[in-house]
This record gives structure tokens, sequence and C-alpha cells, in this order.
């Protein structure tokens, strides 16, 4: 674990711990390496709970790649794990605040990683800049970090960084704006009925002659004097419309043979 200390100061090495589950993943070598099959909410807790004890600090689990947990056990049963194990180590006590996993973006299905970002209450995207492209003036950025934070009422918080490690390990950030939509044309006004072989418009007669025309739920004469009298006795009153064609001699229409 030496390449994860490198340059750092000893009162920090002090407040680490480390325990390896890449070199033996399936303990095919029986070794003491942390084996995937007990990545697990108990089994973290129990591990944490040896390692750490109860002193009541402030601690931060890092994964270093969750690429291979993702691999191996799958987006449904990684997201179990780790809310299984949030909720054991808040009970026991141990005060993890922070649960950080590197993952690799380019080894999954985009569903997959939807599944693992809707658990996480932040994410951050790294992504290389192209070269030559400068972004921001006081330093030369090597990527950008895309962020996004979830908050408690729902509501999600994005930002995009550019950022670079100086030589001394020191990281600088600038927030940049985010990349503007392409322009689009101007929008003209198209008319869908110019090049129609028939005319939708109704000319001043037209709309005339079609608002005196009465509504089919408009009520006559004879029947609103009726509603008005209130007759105790039933009356059907029925006004023909202009298309109908009645027959006094045939009122149900069936001599035609």
């Amino acid at each position: 674990m030496l390449e994860f200390c490198e340059g750092l100061d000893d009162s920090v090495k002090a407040r680490l711990r480390f325990e390896d589950g890449f070199s033996d993943p399936l303990h095919w070598e029986q070794s003491d390496a942390f084996p995937l099959e007990r990545f697990t909410g108990p089994e973290l807790v129990s591990w944490l709970e040896m390692d750490l004890g109860s002193a009541g600090k402030h601690w931060m689990l890092v994964l270093d790649s969750l690429s291979q947990l993702l691999q191996a056990r799958g987006a449904a049963t990684l997201c179990r794990d780790l809310h299984a194990f949030q909720r054991r180590a808040a009970s026991a006590g141990l005060g993890i605040g922070r649960v950080l996993g590197l993952l690799h973006a380019d080894l999954h299905q985009p569903q997959e990683l939807d599944v693992v970002a809707q658990m996480a209450s932040a994410v951050v995207s790294l992504t290389p800049i192209a070269q030559g492209h400068r972004l921001c003036q006081e330093f030369t950025a090597h990527a950008i970090a895309t962020c996004s934070h979830r908050r408690k009422s729902g509501k999600v918080h994005r930002t995009v960084e550019c950022f670079t490690v100086e030589d001394d390990l020191r990281l600088r950030t600038a927030v940049v704006p985010f990349p503007d939509e392409a322009p689009t044309e101007t929008s003209v006004k198209v008319d869908p009925t110019a090049d129609l072989t028939f005319n939708l418009r109704l000319t001043a007669e037209e709309q005339q002659a079609r608002s005196s025309v009465p509504l089919p739920y408009h009520l006559s004469p004879a029947r609103k004097a009726a509603l008005l009298q209130g007759d105790s006795k039933a009356k059907i009153h029925y006004q023909p419309d202009a298309s109908d064609d009645f027959d006094e001699e045939d009122p149900d229409d069936d001599l035609d043979i």
C-alpha cells in the first residue's frame, strides 16, 4: 500500500488503515487478503469493529475500486450490501461519515452506472481535456470534474470544475460554466395551410353563417316554454333538423321492401 501513502506526512499516515482486497479476491491462495465473499454489510461492520474499535471517531471508508465488486456481484447486490453496511455501522456507532468509491465507467453498462448513481448522494465524473483547450486562465487544467450533489430536499446541484494536481500534490480547481448548447437557427413561422389544395379559412360571410346556426344543446322556444310552465304530464318534444326526411304515413320507416 506504499503507493497510496507516497507524499503524505507521517501524521496523516497514522490516521489511515488499509485492507488488501485486490491481490487475492477469490481467496485461491489462502492468503490474508480480504475476499469478495466477505464484502457484505455484516462482514464489513465486524471487520471495522475489530480494527477500529468504538473510539467515537469519525471515519471515511474508501473503496479503491467498485468495478471489481460490480462485475462480480452485480449492481443490485452491491447497492444492497452498501446500504446494509451503512445501516449496521450507524447502529454499531462506528462513526462512518462517508463511503467513497471509485468506479471505472468504461467497464460497465450505462444501466448499471445509473443504478449505483441513484444510491449515491454525490457523483463526480472525471473526463480529460482535449490538448490545447484552454478553460481557465489561472492554470493549465488536466481534466474536468462534473459534480452532481443530491440534497436532502431532492434537488440536484450540478457544477463543472477544471482541475490539476501540482508537483507538491496540491489540487488546484476552478469553476467553469456549463457547456453552452449548440446555437439553433432562428425559427421561422411556417403557415401549414399555404400549400393545400383546399381552403381551411373562412370568409366573413361564412363566419357569420356559422355563428347563426343554432347549437344542438340549445333549447327551442317550445321546450323552454314547457319547462317554464311546469306541466306535470310528460311530453316529448322533437325538433327536426333541416336534413330530416320525415314521412307521416311511415314514421317508423319500415314499409320499404
